[in-house]
């Protein structure tokens, strides 16, 4: 396994325990790589977090697609009534920084209004939810 041989290219920092996990996985299996150290070369990165949303605590509360991302109407509410989700985890999502933080901010819009529907009185914990498709 020799490095100059590499076709993928991994950028981490020493320090960061997800890139010593992924440089000890490609080593197990004898994958060849070439590590370039973001702390000595900060040029550009990119984080690439995965394609699996880690929402299965969610198994069972609300909708999941095949895939285990959460089902949300166009505003971004779930299937569970006041439970709103927005960024990477969603169906839907550009999987974008930029669009996760907007979605964040639609949400916090999106759950002020919902908890002044309710006044002084509060939201009934089972109300039902029209899910929309995305």
């Amino acid at each position: 396994m020799n490095e100059h041989d590499a076709n993928l290219t991994v950028y981490g920092a020493p320090w960061c325990p997800d890139c010593r996990r992924a440089k000890q996985f490609l080593g197990e299996h004898r994958v060849a790589y070439q590590w370039v150290d973001v702390d000595a070369d900060p040029a550009g990165v990119f984080v690439f977090i995965g394609l699996r949303p880690n929402t299965a605590f969610l198994q069972g509360i609300v909708t999941l697609d095949e895939s285990g991302f959460i089902v949300t109407d166009a505003g971004l509410q779930t299937s569970m009534p006041g439970l709103f989700a927005a960024g990477d985890a969603r169906v839907g999502s550009t999987k974008q920084v930029a669009a996760a933080a907007g979605e964040g901010a639609a949400a916090a819009l999106a759950i002020r209004t919902y908890l002044q529907r309710f006044g002084e009185e509060g939201p009934a914990m089972h109300e039902p939810s029209d899910m929309a498709a995305d």
